[in-house]
């Protein structure tokens, strides 16, 4: 499994560093203390003196808005941020870093300047800007509908996550597809032996397997840095592997009147399967077609179609179906997710197999 490259600043899509460190009046604070699961403006400086003049500056502009939080992370001894924060009379709650963070946020070149980052309501990067100015085009705005309270009859136990991939993959992914695809297949035992047979009354399909190594370490990147951290908080997993990335695609053919679709399933009942614990469907093109949906029967009616550029993960123990996209062409990238204590079961699968 890919690693996330360190050196390489966070951007848009990336979960922005949990900080529990002090603040300039000493007592331990929690950055999420002061977004309480709203909306944020967060600015990061390596440092205060170099950075005053911008920071003071955004310290002006979150201080006259009310719908979103805000905060300074910055890196520096605690006396000089005690100093800044008097002197200016700041208002903007100020969390000291050891630098982890800041490195994080701003790379490891010296001399960063500051940069500011827009925060949705789980601590994810929506958007980077480099000025204040810019800041201010990015800031998150009123949306009095979206932080109304609803209630929810029911729900499936899957996790979406947002801006995954950026549109420049997107197209790589589909590009990748176009060159190269053939017919899916079910699960089938033939002389012994496991293979992917065609059989329509349950799938209409065509995959493409990544093996392109650059497509593959883009991917492979992208979600080490944005999905699986939100596994971890979600459903409390360590994923530590996960399998061949697919781009696939339901078509619909009019005019024969055939749609695409994958009909109710379950991912880990095969033995070349046992070992997935999660599922991954990444819509790469959502709203160019019809239908196309994900359900969860077991859970309720609710159907899903998340953004294009966002996944959906849900346990491969859950009943799902793709239903028939009628017009169009969803295509979606697919993978599975398993962790060490499953890897092991893979293992011996694999074995059966060749033998």
């Amino acid at each position: 499994m890919s690693t996330p490259d360190p050196a390489r600043p966070l951007e848009a899509g990336d979960r922005f560093p949990e900080i529990i460190r002090q603040g300039p009046d000493g007592r331990a604070i929690a950055l999420y203390e002061f977004l309480v699961g709203e909306p944020a403006l967060v600015a990061v400086s390596s440092s205060v003196v170099a950075d005053a003049a911008t920071l003071i500056a955004f310290d002006r502009l979150v201080s006259e808005q009310t719908h979103y939080n805000a905060a300074i992370v910055a890196a520096g001894a605690l006396p000089e941020l005690q100093s800044f924060v008097t002197e200016n009379q700041i208002k903007t709650p100020v969390v000291v870093d050891d630098g982890r963070a800041v490195a994080a946020c701003l790379g490891r070149a010296p001399n960063r300047p500051a940069r500011f980052f827009a925060l949705d309501p789980t601590v994810r990067i929506d958007a980077v800007a480099q000025t204040v100015d810019d800041a201010a085009s990015i800031a998150p705005q009123a949306n009095e509908e979206a932080r109304a309270w609803r209630i929810v009859g029911s729900t499936a136990p899957v996790l979406i996550v947002p801006n995954v991939l950026e549109p420049e993959l997107i197209q790589a992914c589909i590009d990748a597809y176009e060159s190269d695809n053939t017919e899916s297949g079910m699960v089938r035992f033939v002389d012994g032996a496991i293979e992917l047979v065609p059989d329509a009354a349950r799938k209409v399909r065509r995959d493409h397997t990544v093996e392109d190594p650059d497509l593959l370490n883009l991917l492979s990147d992208r979600i080490a840095r944005r999905v699986l951290p939100e596994i971890q908080k979600a459903f409390f997993y360590p994923v530590t592997r996960f399998e061949k990335f697919k781009v696939v695609c339901y078509e619909a053919n009019e005019a024969e009147r055939q749609a695409g679709y994958f009909r109710l399933h379950r991912d880990n009942l095969t033995p070349d399967a046992r070992h997935r614990r999660f599922a991954m469907t990444l819509n790469l093109n959502a709203g160019e077609y019809d239908g196309g949906f994900l359900r969860f029967p077991e859970f309720g009616p609710e159907l899903y179609n998340p953004p294009t550029g966002a996944a959906i993960v849900f346990s491969c123990a859950h009943l799902h179906e793709a239903t028939d996209v009628t017009r169009g062409r969803r295509f979606a990238l697919l993978t599975f997710f398993f962790g060490e204590e499953a890897t092991q079961a893979r293992r011996q699968a694999e074995q059966q197999q060749q033998q």
